[in-house]
């Protein structure tokens, strides 16, 4: 009696510790909620993820990775099989990033939402987007390219710089600069003169009288003949003037080309011109004074042309 009575509490317990660790063994095996299964598809290396790490959506707990594999149709792709909570909603937009745990290594899946697709995404595969890692690494190799360029163009920009501004070069451009000042304070009198020759001539026209004016019809070829010859003389100036303005443009463009370029231009060409076109301005100068001196002298002339000179010694009609 007693042999039965110690078989069935042996039974007894033995059943019960297999119900125990059947339970056990349940419940550690993870959610017992209802699961759905999704393959996430990946065209990037997934170090660091292993079978039965962590699936989170959006920061929650959700699943568990249960297979890693090749895509039979494309070898060079990654399939991640995973199971999670079947009310998570899994949409066309919906996405999968790989997010490194610390300094570990390991890493564990983290879905999103795009909110831009609300369509179920049935049997289709979840896209695996770089991780921001991976992200920033690229972006971090894409600015050491272009600093390295920046630095090149840099250095490249330095050696022209230094090219332009030798010792040499900079005594030249320093010497056009001296030039450039000379000719323009050379210019300023000139042109004060000039103005003050064109009112004094637009003083004396205006106190002619108008009798005067109609009498001068007569003398009106003289006259044109006169102001051709002053327009005639006046035009070389002028399109002096033009030409050194041409001159110091097409200096400016051989600057940037070749500093030698700009320094044989200045030597010979362009300040030869410059005191050229000075002297010239002076002597148009000098002859308008002229003109104006004649016309204050003698009025008249603007009607009858420049008078006679006085006979001298031994010429006819002359008075001692």
């Amino acid at each position: 009696m007693e042999n039965r009575a110690y078989a069935f509490v042996a039974g007894f317990f033995a059943l019960l510790m297999g119900a125990a660790l059947a339970l056990g063994f349940w419940w550690l095996s993870g959610s017992h909620r209802p699961e759905s299964e999704y393959d996430i598809l990946s065209h990037y290396p997934i170090s660091g993820l292993n079978p039965q790490v962590a699936v989170r959506y959006r920061g929650v707990d959700v699943g568990r990775v249960r297979e890693i594999t090749f895509d039979q149709s494309d070898l060079r792709a990654i399939l991640i099989h995973i199971r999670i909570d079947r009310s998570i909603p899994i949409t066309r937009g919906s996405y999968a990033k790989l997010v490194s745990q610390g300094l570990t290594g390991l890493s564990y899946i983290e879905l999103d939402d795009t909110d831009t697709d609300k369509t179920p995404i049935g049997n289709g595969r979840i896209p695996l987007r770089e991780s921001d890692m991976r992200q920033l690494m690229n972006s971090g190799k894409d600015i050491l390219d272009r600093s390295a360029q920046l630095l090149e163009r840099t250095d490249q920009l330095m050696k022209t710089l230094n090219t332009l501004l030798d010792e040499q070069n900079t005594q030249k451009i320093n010497r056009l600069i001296a030039n450039i000042e000379q000719s323009s304070a050379e210019l300023a009198p000139l042109l004060k003169s000039s103005r003050n020759t064109t009112e004094k001539v637009n003083a004396l026209l205006a106190g002619i009288h108008p009798q005067e004016l109609s009498d001068a019809l007569s003398a009106i070829k003289q006259a044109s003949s006169s102001i051709k010859e002053t327009s005639d003389s006046a035009r070389p100036a002028l399109s002096k003037i033009q030409h050194s303005l041409d001159e110091f443009e097409r200096i400016g463009r051989h600057i940037e080309q070749s500093s030698t370029a700009l320094s044989e231009t200045l030597d010979q060409e362009t300040l030869p011109r410059v005191h050229e076109l000075a002297d010239q301005l002076h002597r148009d100068a000098q002859s308008l004074h002229r003109l104006v001196d004649t016309l204050e002298q003698h009025p008249q002339s603007l009607i009858y042309g420049k008078p006679q000179p006085q006979p001298g010694p031994g010429e006819k009609g002359f008075r001692p």
